[in-house]
């Protein structure tokens, strides 16, 4: 907060400076002829036109504090993307697979059911769900893409290291036993 109220008596200080009039309204109109005429008597002008310069507008608000870490910003504009994301998310209902983390699940079985593929995962309790093309797992909204007859492919929605909101695409693959 200090740094903008500096800032803002900076900003004033240089307008007041800037804004200043050198002469008032009747000497600026009459100064150009008094100064061609005072030049011409081979005299120094003895009033300056008035040249007033705007100060260029800005938003104190919005600047980002020179003394901040740069690394606290990214950090919580990472949380807000994340709070965003989150908040998409939260306008459904939560499936109980979205408590696991993917590595905590195991993908047990996968079966064909008409044109269809549906899968069993089972916690780490050894509790089974079924779940189907579209059903959500995993802690960061996995979605379940698609499911062939060795693995199911899920894409799930992450921040890059950079802050950016990216699609990462997991698979869970059928262990097989002889």
């Amino acid at each position: 907060m200090t740094y903008k109220l500096t800032a803002m008596l900076l900003m004033f200080m240089a307008a007041s400076f800037i804004h200043t009039p050198l002469a008032t309204a009747a000497e600026s109109a009459a100064s150009p002829a008094k100064a061609k005429l005072e030049h011409a008597k081979g005299k120094a002008p003895t009033s300056v036109a008035s040249h007033r310069i705007k100060a260029p507008q800005v938003d104190i608000a919005s600047l980002r504090d020179p003394f901040e870490s740069y690394l606290a910003v990214i950090e919580r504009n990472n949380r807000m993307k994340k709070e965003k994301i989150r908040v998409r998310n939260s306008q459904r209902t939560r499936e109980p697979l979205e408590n696991f983390d993917l590595a905590a699940l195991k993908l047990v079985a996968i079966m064909k059911m008409g044109k269809s593929h549906v899968a069993m995962v089972e916690d780490s309790e050894g509790k089974g769900y079924v779940i189907r093309k579209g059903s959500y797992l995993g802690r960061d909204s996995g979605r379940v893409v698609s499911i062939s007859d060795k693995n199911v492919l899920i894409v799930e929605a992450v921040l890059s290291p950079a802050g950016e909101a990216v699609k990462r695409k997991a698979t869970l693959t059928l262990n097989e036993v002889n």
